[in-house]
């Protein structure tokens, strides 16, 4: 047999029962170069840093899974939705400091109250369907949940907006009842409408009332807004500002109190970057809420939440939609303010329409103006002015979603 010498050069030597050796802790014997065997055991350190790498991908890849499942990757992704049954849960056993419960302090006292108001809506008229309640989710992120509690207890948020739209089934039978002599024109054209198109119209068909409705419903068509999944407006204006070096909190409105370059700048860019608002082909079968104020008129003494809790803002003079950027506010779309008028009105009665002696600024902009809404006996007014106008009788209502 052979044996290693200091060498490296085998030696033969013999062997006999008495002096053989173990032979299972014996490495392969090859008769090679050296600079051959230490190829050979580079190859064999390389393997086994591989296997060692390998594992570690494997361990990284699962703390990924573990931090996912704790909301701290990508959390808007991870941000768990409670059903409705969940969520009234939550109201009706949260207490507020006077030891009332949260739901108590809605308008009605009730969660299911609200949702059947506007479940009967929705079903009303030559639009109407039935709403799918199984389908509202609301986040139970703690940020979301202390600011829809802070909210709730200061009175900024006193209810829920409903913003839903036919399933494929239901928007067939609506066209067959609106044309039933040539229902797949009808139902074509309602698949074509936008949002708001089709909250206007459904608002319409029961008997509600929208003031100079054919030009307003023109402009409010090429309104944008974020949708709820993605970023609410403010925070696209904030993300904006950073990215083109802008000050929100002082490079938007000039001495005078009119809008700066860099504001107009970034208005334009933005409503550039949002998408057009989505048809009822891309929304059927949907149903969202989010709370908000609920009241006909948000009071002159109504508390302003913004992302970070009650602001300093105060309603009326002063409160214009920049103000409301600047301080991180989110307020209902033009969507949300046509499904809440009419859920909250009596549509053939104006009195009963929501602002009728204030005026509400919305989460929607042109090219160069900013959505806003009131009422009088003309009905429903789909408005929209300049982003730094403001004056007395200026409210919004506040949102939590």
């Amino acid at each position: 047999m052979y044996c290693y010498s200091n060498s490296l050069t085998p030696t033969v030597v013999s062997s006999s029962p008495a002096n053989s050796p173990d032979h299972s802790e014996r490495p392969d014997l090859y008769d090679e170069t050296p600079e051959v065997q230490l190829a050979r055991v580079r190859n064999r350190v390389q393997e086994k840093l591989d296997a060692t790498n390998a594992v570690v991908a494997d361990l990284t890849n699962a703390l990924d899974v573990i931090d996912v499942a704790e909301g701290r990757v990508n959390p808007e992704r991870a941000r768990e939705k409670w059903t409705l049954d969940q969520l009234r849960h939550w109201l009706s056993t949260k207490r507020a400091p006077d030891g009332a419960t949260l739901e108590s302090k809605l308008e009605g006292g009730s969660l299911d109250a609200q949702v059947q108001q506007y479940a009967r809506a929705l079903a009303e008229g030559p639009r109407g369907f039935q709403l799918d309640t199984a389908k509202l989710r609301f986040p139970h992120d703690a940020p979301t949940l202390a600011r829809l509690q802070e909210g709730i207890e200061c009175g900024a948020i006193t209810g829920l907006v409903i913003e839903a739209y036919p399933d494929a089934e239901q928007v067939k039978a609506i066209a067959a009842a609106l044309e039933p002599a040539n229902p797949d024109r009808a139902l074509d054209k309602i698949l074509g409408e936008s949002r708001v198109d089709f909250l206007a119209k459904h608002f319409q068909g029961r008997g509600g009332k929208l003031y100079d409705a054919e030009s307003r419903l023109a402009k409010w068509r090429t309104m944008k807004w974020p949708t709820r999944s993605g970023s609410p407006l403010w925070k696209a204006f904030h993300e904006r500002a950073a990215e083109n070096g802008h000050d929100i909190a002082t490079d938007y409105v000039d001495a005078n109190g009119g809008r700066t370059r860099a504001y107009k700048s970034d208005h334009a860019e933005i409503y550039a970057d949002l998408d057009d608002q989505q048809t009822v082909q891309d929304v059927l079968g949907t149903a969202s809420m989010v709370f908000t104020n609920t009241k006909k008129d948000v009071p002159k003494t109504g508390k302003i939440l913004g992302a970070d809790g009650v602001t300093t803002l105060a309603q009326g003079q002063g409160l214009s939609s920049i103000a409301l950027i600047q301080h991180k506010v989110d307020t209902l779309s033009p969507a949300e303010e046509l499904a809440l008028t009419s859920a909250m009105s009596t549509p053939a009665k104006t009195s009963t329409y929501p602002a009728p002696n204030t005026w509400e600024w919305l989460a929607g902009i042109d090219r160069e103006y900013a959505a806003r809404a009131s009422s009088d006996s003309g009905g429903l007014i789909l408005n929209w002015v300049v982003p730094e106008y403001s004056n007395s009788n200026v409210r919004v209502r506040s949102v939590v979603a």
